[in-house]
């Protein structure tokens, strides 16, 4: 027994040593051993830390594992040991792990099964499995890269052709791929909603070719869509502004989806589309006397006679009590009246009857206008009305002289209705009716494609003039009135840059000799100009007169640069920028251009009087008497004469100043006498010299 107990006591020993080393699966060994024989209370306390502290470190290891297995993909076993993890520790969160795996393993499975759906074609049991997945919030790592549920249950919810519950999963999807917003759209246009299937396909970057048919298709069907809207909330009549706005601007939308390569036929359908909504909405502000709604409605929308007719009666009606609109008036009014010709009916029956109706708008827009308060639109319409009233009656001299029936239209109009070449040709071959070359290529003007900046320049408008001016390609070679245009405009705006003190003005100027060729009355007004008493910007008028000369020595111009090379030769001498050498040489060059320029005259004639005085001082101041007064009698200036006397009656008063003997200044006075007698023996100088000669040395 002794033996026996000793080894018990040895087990138990050891049980205790590998206790309190924390080795408590070892120590449970051999705990459990002793308890077998000794079944005491004490080991069995024993037991139940070792049990206790061995399932923690087993639970432990059950969850690194089950992390590892996570990393490694393997969901089942990472269930299996978070399971058993469980069993054997009290830790709270490893029944949310253990669920969130269990939704995750169900959800890989749902993923497995609904790609087995899509690939054997089943579609709509796909989009139910993975709209299940969906539901279920699924948001398994493999979801981020590439199997988004919702949107793949919507696709195949799409392709199952079951396009309500399509759209209404695609409602709630927040980020579309290509693949989603491809059958986003398909089902919205299999809807019936064109326009929102095509907003959905304007981001696709897709040439295939069946895609491109079926995006036309739907294009095409969009914009008949809109239209049918359009012409059924306009049938009945009871239409609303709101509701022809909101189908205006859908129109709108679809015009802004037709990319730029697509038909042109379609592009044609939307924009008449555009101008059947403003026609409806501008006759309802017609009717509601909206008239300034009715010009904005209609402002690019002229080809249409009815139209035009419409903005005209507009624009008289805003100007009855405002000032404004005149410039509008002026300009559409004559097209109005032009689309006269073609209107018949109890007023219009005939020649006689238009031509009566037409004289009377006319001088109906002429009051309108005239009446208006002084404004500077005022201005611009008043020159702008006169232009297009003058055109009229050019063209319907030529209808009348030619026995053509011509269609008279603006310039804008013209080009807006493609007729400018049209009417260009008109121009040309009856330029024997224009009075001159000016009035053959101002006419023509109107129509080239400079047309409207001729008449921005010639409405007061030379800003906008320039700038359209400048916004035109003129690489190639230029008609003669597109030339003419062109070449006016940058003389006039050079004339304004030279006035405002830009440095640059010369440039534009460099084609202005060919401006004067061709309308020789705008050179002989620039001329009259320069010949003005007072001009400022005196030396920059000379530079650029000097240039027109060397490039057109015409005899108005020859003129202006007489007079300015004259004045500015003032100018020059008087800052010390000329010798007199130099300005008389400025003076006879001017008298060379103009012989008969009688400011240089008087210059020339002045300045040689000017010079003999400086002679004669110089002559006098050296004490030669006799010289002095030979130039006076032999001067054609009296001037010269008064002169000669007034220097010598002060040298009489001077000359006893000087520190010489009494005898030399006798001699002096003496010769000074003589010399004043010569010019004029019974001047009173003689008698006076003649008394302070006595004085001396009596």
């Amino acid at each position: 027994m002794a033996r026996k107990k000793n080894k018990i006591d040895t087990l138990l020993k050891r049980a205790e040593k590998l206790f309190n080393a924390g080795n408590y699966i070892e120590a449970e060994e051999k705990f459990l051993k002793a308890q077998r024989q000794l079944n005491s209370p004490k080991i069995e306390e024993k037991l139940a830390v070792c049990r206790r502290e061995t399932n923690i470190l087993r639970g432990k290891e059950l969850i690194a594992k089950g992390e590892q297995s996570i990393q490694e993909n393997d969901l089942s076993l990472a269930l299996d040991c978070f399971k058993q993890a469980a069993a054997l520790v009290n830790e709270p969160w490893l029944t949310e792990k253990i669920l969130e795996l269990e939704t995750l393993n169900t959800g890989r499975r749902i993923y497995d099964e609904a790609r087995s759906a899509a690939a054997s074609g089943d579609m709509a049991a796909a989009a139910t499995l993975y709209e299940k997945a969906a539901a279920g919030h699924l948001d398994l790592w493999e979801t981020h890269k590439d199997h988004d549920a919702l949107k793949k249950a919507a696709v195949y919810l799409t392709k199952a052709g079951d396009f309500p519950k399509a759209l209404d999963l695609f409602d709630r999807v927040g980020d579309f791929d290509a693949q989603a917003r491809y059958h986003f759209g398909f089902a919205l246009a299999k809807t019936g909603d064109y326009l929102g299937a095509m907003a959905q396909w304007q981001s696709l970057d897709c040439r295939d070719t069946a895609f491109l048919e079926q995006r036309g298709t739907v294009l095409a069907n969009a914009v008949d869509q809109v239209y049918r809207e359009l012409k059924a909330g306009t049938s009945t009549g009871s239409a609303h502004e709101s509701d022809i706005q909101e189908k205006y601007k859908k129109a709108e939308q679809v015009s802004a989806l037709i990319p730029p390569d697509d038909s042109r036929e379609l592009k044609e359908r939307i924009e008449a589309l555009l101008v059947y909504a403003n026609v409806i909405s501008a006759r309802m502000k017609w009717e509601a006397a909206d008239y300034e709604a009715v010009v904005r409605l209609v402002e690019n929308l002229w080809v249409d006679p009815e139209l035009i007719r419409l903005k005209a009666a507009a624009c008289y009606h805003i100007s009855k009590d405002r000032n404004t609109y005149l410039d509008v008036l002026s300009e559409c009014w004559m097209d109005a009246v032009g689309t006269l010709d073609g209107l018949t009916g109890r007023y219009l029956g005939n020649e006689e009857k238009t031509t009566e109706v037409r004289d009377r708008l006319i001088r109906m827009a002429h009051m309108r206008i005239n009446r208006a308060s002084a404004s500077g639109e005022k201005e611009s319409a008043k020159a702008g009305f006169d232009i297009q009233t003058r055109i009229s009656d050019d063209f319907r001299a030529i209808s009348q002289h030619s026995g053509l029936k011509l269609a008279v239209c603006s310039p804008r109009y013209a080009a807006m209705t493609g007729r400018s070449e049209l009417m260009l040709a008109v121009i040309r071959s009856n330029k024997a009716y224009f009075k001159n070359d000016q009035h053959y290529l101002e006419t023509g003007g109107y129509y080239s494609r400079a047309g409207l900046s001729l008449l921005a320049l010639k409405t007061g408008d030379i800003e906008s003039a320039v700038k359209s001016l400048d916004s035109l390609d003129m690489d190639e070679t230029p008609d003669e009135f597109t030339q003419y245009a062109g070449e006016l405009i940058r003389f006039e705006y050079g004339l304004k840059a030279l006035e405002s003190g830009q440095k640059n003005f010369m440039d534009y100027f460099s084609s202005t000799h060919l401006l004067f060729k061709a309308a020789p009355a705008i050179e002989a007004r620039f001329s009259d100009r320069m010949l003005q008493d007072e001009r400022d910007h005196l030396l920059a008028y000379e530079t650029l007169t000097a240039f027109l000369y060397s490039k057109r020595p015409s005899r108005p111009i020859a003129r202006a640069l007489s007079v300015l090379l004259a004045k500015a030769g003032i100018v020059k001498y008087n800052d010390d920028k000329l010798t007199d050498k130099q300005f008389r040489v400025t003076v006879k060059k001017a008298l060379e251009l103009d012989p008969d320029n009688q400011f240089a005259l008087q210059l020339l004639d002045s300045t040689n009087m000017e010079a003999e005085m400086d002679v004669l001082l110089k002559i006098m101041g050296r004490g030669k008497f006799e010289k002095a007064a030979q130039m006076a009698v032999d001067s054609d200036y009296p001037e010269i004469r008064e002169s000669f006397f007034e220097m010598a009656e002060k040298i009489s008063g001077m000359i006893h100043d000087q520190d010489v003997s009494p005898e030399l200044i006798k001699l002096e006075l003496i010769k000074l006498k003589d010399a004043v007698a010569v010019v004029d023996r019974r001047h009173d100088l003689v008698k006076q010299i003649q008394r302070e000669i006595k004085t001396i040395g009596a």
